[in-house]
C-alpha cells in the first residue's frame, strides 16, 4: 500500500501499530486486527489489495494494473498469489515466527515450521514464481505493476528474517528483487 501510494505521489500519514495487538480502536477499524488500514475520511478499508484497487480507481495515473485485460487479471492472480501462499510462506512460516512472535509476544520459535517453510514450501514458490518473471525488467513491461510490488513486499519481509534467494537456483527471481 505504501508503494501504491508513493507511486501515485498521494500524501499520507502512518500510524505505526503491530498488527494482531492494539487497542479498541484498532479492533474497530480492523475486526481482524491486521494491517494496513488505510483511513479516506470517514471511510475504512482493509487488506492490501482492496486499498491498492481502491486507491488505483480514486486515482487513476499513474496506472498500477496493465492496460490489457490479460495481463491486468494475471496482474491480480499474482497479487492473491502472494496475498495467500506466498503470505503463508514468509509472513507466517518466517516472519512471525522469527520476529512477530519472538519479539511481540514472547514465544518461542517454532523451528520445525521455518525449516518447512523456508526448505520445503519457499523453494516451491520460488519455482513457480521464476517461471513467471521475465528475464529483465518488470513482470508486464516498462512499468511497474501491483504484481511487482506485491511479490517485492512480501520478500522485503523475508529479508528482515535474513532470508536471501538462491540466485544461481532462482536467477530471475533474484535478478528481479535486486
Amino acid at each position: 500500500v505504501l508503494v501504491c501510494m508513493e507511486l501515485k505521489g498521494l500524501d499520507y500519514s502512518i500510524d505505526p501499530i503491530a498488527p494482531f495487538i492494539g487497542d479498541e480502536r484498532f479492533g474497530e477499524l480492523s475486526p481482524l486486527r491486521r494491517i494496513p488500514v488505510l483511513l479516506d475520511g470517514d471511510r475504512v478499508i482493509n487488506d492490501s489489495s482492496v486499498i491498492c484497487q481502491y486507491l488505483e480507481e480514486r486515482h487513476p495515473s499513474p496506472s498500477l494494473y496493465p492496460v490489457d485485460i490479460g495481463d491486468r487479471a494475471q496482474a491480480r492472480w499474482l497479487e492473491e498469489y502472494c496475498d495467500s501462499w506466498l503470505g503463508d510462506v514468509i509472513v507466517w512460516g518466517m516472519f512471525y515466527q522469527k520476529g512477530v512472535k519472538r519479539y511481540l509476544f514472547g514465544e518461542a520459535t517454532d523451528e520445525a515450521v521455518v525449516a518447512r517453510a523456508r526448505d520445503e514450501q519457499m523453494p516451491v514458490a520460488l519455482d513457480y514464481l521464476e517461471s513467471q518473471l521475465p528475464v529483465q525488467g518488470f513482470l508486464f513491461g516498462d512499468f511497474i505493476s501491483v504484481a511487482d510490488i506485491s511479490i517485492a513486499a512480501f520478500f522485503r519481509n523475508a529479508t528482515f528474517v535474513r532470508y536471501a534467494v538462491d540466485a544461481g537456483r532462482w536467477p530471475r527471481m533474484a535478478a528481479f528483487l535486486q
